[in-house]
This record gives C-alpha cells, structure tokens and sequence, in this order.
C-alpha cells in the first residue's frame, strides 16, 4: 500500500492489478492514469542525487526533473506511467512496498553502477 497525500491517492495491490483510490472515493484500474504530456521526459530524482551524480547542463532543457521526498512515492510515481524514470538508493523499507506495485505494473529494476539488471532486494543493499 502507497499513500499519496499530495495527489488524496492510495495506491496498491490487489492480485494481479493495481488499483487507485481517491480521496473522494472513488476506484480506478492504475492503467487507466496517464501522465501529463508536455514534450519533456520526467524523471523523479532524490534529494541526494545531485551529491553523487553531476547532470549536463543540456538535461534541464531536455528533462522535467523533480524531488519528491519520498523513495516509495519515486517508485510509485514511475510505475504508474506518471514520470518517465526515477533513479533511486533507499533502504530496503523504502523500497519494497512500491517495489511490488512497480512489478506488477512491469516496471524493472537495475544496478545502475553495472547496468545488471535488479532481482531482489536484500537489507544490506
């Protein structure tokens, strides 16, 4: 379960879908939520991203890119078809539970140091 209080959504799974709720009640299939389409690729990044990664000054005019503060809700975000990618470092009890809505929506994880595609998670990752 994923709760977005800045968009009155809770998020989760059930079975083989994933399902909205909205403040006012209201039951959506998360396939049916697309994102904004303003030309810009939108990539969810953590706070600390900017400490370990240096962006070409070229990325702001060809991205959208924005902080969240919150590991799940990047994940989330990106399962849902509502950013394009997001770029994440969380511990584990950051990860998992939009780890399992992101599957079922097919989204991939990969260590982004080997490019090895991500199978699990463990508590020491």
């Amino acid at each position: 379960v994923m709760s977005m209080p800045a968009t009155g959504e809770i998020i989760f799974t059930r079975g083989d879908e994933v399902v909205i709720v909205t403040n006012d009640g209201v039951t959506r299939d998360a396939k049916t939520t697309l994102p904004g389409d303003d030309g810009k690729k939108l990539l969810v990044l953590p706070g600390s991203f900017y400490k370990y990664f240096e962006l070409s000054p070229d990325a702001y005019d060809r991205f959208d890119l924005r902080q969240m503060g919150c590991t799940a809700g990047d994940i989330t975000y990106t399962a849902l078809g509502r950013s394009d990618g997001t770029f994440t470092h969380g511990h584990l009890w950051d990860i998992v539970g939009a780890a399992a809505i992101a599957a079922k929506m097919g989204v991939r994880f990969f260590n982004l140091a080997t490019g090895e595609p991500k199978l699990g998670f463990k508590a020491d990752d």
